[in-house]
């Protein structure tokens, strides 16, 4: 858990909020993002389980979202976003937990020394399957996942409508927000 009552910590947040919305509202109001949402969805699922059967994810998207998916279309997801393979999945998912732990690392010791970790394990993980289109948002919504003080519920809607390209960017906005307070010992950035 992250203690939100610290100044250093509120700030951070209302950072990662701003950057929510600075991406959502470049998104084209006239398109619409079903794709993006139910992949999202389903990823975000993933995050708390990502051992099970398609059919399973399926079936909780359909409970829980009023979805009519089985469980090829949840392997058709996997198939458009180049992660069909449980192994590669696997891998992705498990070094996206090693990434948010390394980063809730960073947050709490604010070290240079503990972002660069976090540095690291977030390049190992974007370059564990360099043809998978998911990476930057299976990172993204793990530390979602893990830490939920990063965005409240209307800021996790609207991530769900981040693609890949506004979720990488999204992700290197998190990035420079957590560099600014571990490279200055734990003062906020004068940018930040």
């Amino acid at each position: 858990m992250i203690d939100t009552n610290d100044p250093v910590i509120e700030q951070f947040i209302e950072g990662i909020h701003q950057c929510i919305l600075r991406r959502y509202n470049r998104l084209s109001q006239d398109t619409e993002y079903d794709r993006e949402v139910r992949e999202n969805r389903l990823l975000r699922l993933m995050c708390d389980d990502w051992t099970l059967e398609p059919r399973r994810y399926a079936e909780t998207l359909n409970e829980q979202y009023g979805y009519n998916l089985r469980g090829d279309g949840v392997i058709e997801i996997f198939r458009k976003n180049r992660c069909s393979a449980r192994e590669r999945r696997n891998a992705l998912f498990e070094a996206a937990t090693v990434v948010a732990d390394a980063f809730g690392t960073a947050l709490t010791s604010r070290t240079q020394a503990a972002y660069d970790n976090y540095m690291v394990r977030r390049k190992e993980t974007l370059q564990i399957d360099n043809h998978s289109r998911i990476s930057d948002r299976v990172i993204c919504l793990m530390l979602c996942k893990k830490f939920p003080e990063l965005a409240a519920d209307d800021d996790l809607r609207i991530i769900e409508n981040f693609g890949n390209m506004f979720m990488r960017y999204f992700l290197y906005d998190i990035s420079d927000l957590l560099k600014g307070i571990c490279t200055t010992a734990g003062a906020p950035d004068e940018n930040f």
